[in-house]
């Protein structure tokens, strides 16, 4: 059983960030989230009450074949959220002009999401499921737009995770705690750029049967960034990576991971920008289990409506855009203790007039396992699967403090058959979940 549900955390980490943060998306991007605003001396604040009612066909993730039935269910979340920050650029507009840049950049954000369920099956698979998850993340820059900058960051999530078998104490819920800080450096006025930094991570499950997951993560981090032409650069990141978890297990090793990746940005005219890095990634853990192969990204993005501001010098930002793009990516999981992603996807956005947001992100991944060993007789087996899934956003604006939107999305596993390290019974990983909510926001 162990084994089981260490395995449904291993593919569940692929989807859960897109699942948590598609009901919420005004929380990941502040062009959907925020108002006017309420100006208190040299900061702003952007307080939101949001409630969604809808329908999720598949809360458990369950495949056609798997032991428990799929079940289906109404579900209610209600989310405060609250933005502080130091004056933005809109806010300081009729102040008198600046004649020079602000010692600090401050930024913090916060939310919490109650998660409700009215269970559409004679089931008690969702008693005492209601329950919350939230987050808060602040960030600091101290001494911004000069030769030299330092930039603080910390934040929690609690993150709320069920597994497939319905029990409490076997869900997934876990918190997340990171902490970073790094050094810019941009002489010359921002032509030539390059940080150093570091974070950690650190991730304890909720359940006491899942202690032996409980790791922490060091991220040693550069990046920088060369603009030899007006509007095109040379960019670089590179990261080396520590992980160690807090008791030895089968399913999971100590390790350490180093990537390197180099390539260039650019914007051409006022309505293309685009982006192609690539490099390479190696793992080395404690096991004989290691990736070794190349990484990347490239997307094309096409802006419909081009900030004016798109000009030479300026970053490429514009009000409504489609991109198109592919990414090769090592990631960490809990068992394997690896998995290889190839992932194409497509993001549109769209805003009228300040009236109607729509947001529109699709993707298609393969993902790569390493080779696992049946439990009963030891017989190698790879493990791959077909992962699909879509987000569709749209609000309108009542007024400039009300709106009223709707959420779509869909998730769908494709291949990952049987689970690799139980046969009996027979855990299904395939599975097709549909999500819909119609909701409404206050928001300043």
């Amino acid at each position: 059983m162990k084994l089981r549900l260490a395995f449904a955390v291993l593919l569940g980490t692929t989807t859960v960030v897109l699942s948590a943060s598609a009901q919420q998306p005004w929380i990941q991007d502040r062009r959907l989230g925020e108002g006017a605003g309420i100006r208190t001396g040299n900061l702003e604040l952007h307080p939101s009450l949001a409630a969604e009612f809808g329908y999720d066909s598949n809360y458990f993730q369950r495949g056609p074949e798997d032991p428990e039935p799929v079940l289906d269910s109404l579900a209610f979340l209600i989310t405060p959220s609250l933005t502080l920050s130091t004056l933005t650029k809109g806010r300081k507009e009729g102040d008198a002009p600046d004649t020079a840049p602000p010692l600090l950049n401050f930024d913090l954000a916060a939310y919490g999401t109650y998660h409700g369920f009215i269970p559409l099956d004679d089931t008690d698979d969702f008693d005492d499921r209601s329950r919350l998850s939230g987050g808060i993340n602040a960030n600091l820059e101290l001494f911004p737009k000069r030769p030299v900058m330092w930039d603080l960051n910390a934040g929690y999530k609690r993150q709320i995770d069920p597994s497939d078998v319905a029990i409490g104490e076997a869900d997934f819920d876990r918190h997340i705690l990171r902490a970073g800080t790094g050094v810019t450096w941009s002489p010359g006025g921002g032509l030539f750029e390059w940080r150093v930094g570091y974070g950690i991570t650190a991730t304890y499950f909720s359940e006491q049967g899942f202690d032996t997951l409980n790791n922490a993560q060091h991220m040693f981090e550069t990046r920088g960034r060369w603009r030899f032409l007006p509007r095109t650069a040379a960019i670089y990141d590179g990261w080396y990576r520590v992980i160690r978890y807090s008791e030895d297990g089968e399913d999971h090793v100590d390790g350490e991971v180093i990537q390197s990746r180099v390539g260039v940005s650019g914007l051409f005219t006022n309505r293309f920008a685009f982006r192609v890095l690539g490099g390479w990634a190696a793992s080395f853990y404690d096991s004989n289990q290691n990736f070794d192969g190349p990484v990347g990204n490239a997307e094309l993005k096409f802006f419909l409506t081009p900030n004016p501001r798109l000009h030479e010098g300026s970053a490429p930002v514009g009000l409504s855009s489609i991109a198109v793009g592919y990414d090769r990516a090592y990631a960490h999981s809990y068992l394997g203790p690896y998995y290889q992603r190839d992932q194409g996807y497509l993001t549109f956005e769209y805003f009228i007039g300040g009236v109607v947001v729509t947001s529109l992100r699709g993707h298609v991944a393969r993902n790569a396992y390493p080779t696992f060993f049946v439990t009963d007789a030891q017989i190698p087996q790879d493990v791959h699967e077909t992962r699909l899934g879509g987000t569709l956003f749209a609000e309108y604006r009542v007024t400039d403090f009300v709106g009223i939107n709707t959420t779509f999305e869909v998730d769908r596993n494709i291949g990952g058959g049987d689970n690799p390290v139980q046969t009996v019974p027979v855990d299904d990983l395939d599975y097709t979940r549909f999500q819909a909510y119609l909701g409404a926001r206050v928001f300043w």
